[in-house]
């Protein structure tokens, strides 16, 4: 019994070093993108499969900068981090904050959190992201076909001449000037 209690804080150990390391090399990657916003992301943090949670919850800080290129490196950080794990869990939580990029003050990094949710699978949210997405929804929306697709899914049938299965959503905030009657057929 000793021997797999010991075993297990060895384990343990190793696992909190890694992390510690990759947070580490993660903070010290946004210190130095300061002085040089073209670095990549440290390839230790993007390989770290076993510490994925604790990364994207070291990377959400960086989401609320001020400077474009940070807010941008953390949104991209989480999708890849996100994209390559296995834990659903860990998928979530990257679609989820990604989903809150949408709204980001920079419509660069808006229209690529919008895209780059294309790349998760629809498992991957849940439905008070599926809500956040929808509501994410207007028509100044970067790649707001893209964003419909996530929030609302695909049209049912609505009788003879339209089969449906296109894609839907509400669009809020439409100009006056674009709204058309719709009670009579095209």
């Amino acid at each position: 019994m000793k021997s797999y209690l010991i075993l297990f804080l060895v384990v343990l150990g190793s696992t909190i070093g890694n992390a510690q390391k990759s947070v580490q090399d993660l903070n010290a990657y946004f210190a130095a993108l300061r002085n040089n916003p073209t670095l990549p992301l440290p390839k230790s943090v993007l390989d770290d499969g076993q510490n994925e949670a604790v990364l994207i919850t070291a990377l959400v800080p960086y989401l609320g900068d001020t400077l474009e290129a940070i807010r941008g490196k953390a949104y991209n950080g989480i999708s890849s981090i996100g994209q390559k794990s296995t834990d659903v869990s860990v998928r979530q939580s990257a679609v989820t904050f990604l989903a809150q990029g949408i709204k980001d003050k920079s419509t660069g990094i808006g229209g690529s959190a919008g895209e780059t949710l294309t790349n998760f699978n629809r498992e991957d949210f849940i439905s008070s992201t599926r809500k956040l997405v929808g509501d994410a929804v207007d028509i100044q929306t970067p790649h707001v076909g893209q964003v419909v697709k996530l929030s609302e899914g695909k049209a049912a049938g609505q009788g003879v001449g339209y089969p449906g299965g296109n894609y839907q959503a509400v669009i809020l905030n439409v100009p006056k000037s674009w709204v058309i009657r719709t009670d009579k057929a095209f």
